[in-house]
């Protein structure tokens, strides 16, 4: 069902209460312009404020875990690889 045809459906006995406003989801409060990501394993809430530094950060572990990879795929042991690099 594409989704014009889910609101004309529903649009009787549904109507937009409140946007771009804050809600708490599972104590977690999130704010119009957070980021919100997720998948099988759970879900991250990004505050807008620490969205550059976040980011940041997530490249650099995924330079750092393409590296540790490329070094156990070479051979190295994943304790000698961890006691170099300091994450797996």
């Amino acid at each position: 069902m594409i989704l014009h045809e889910f609101w004309h459906r529903s649009g009787l006995r549904s109507s937009v209460t409140a946007y771009r406003c804050v809600v708490e989801i599972g104590g977690v409060l999130v704010h119009p312009g957070d980021l919100v990501f997720g998948d099988v394993d759970g879900v991250v809430i990004i505050p807008r404020q620490m969205e550059a530094r976040i980011i940041e950060l997530a490249l650099d572990k995924v330079a750092g875990e393409k590296i540790v990879r490329s070094e156990i795929e070479g051979g190295s042991t994943s304790t000698a690889v961890f006691d170099k690099h300091g994450i797996l």
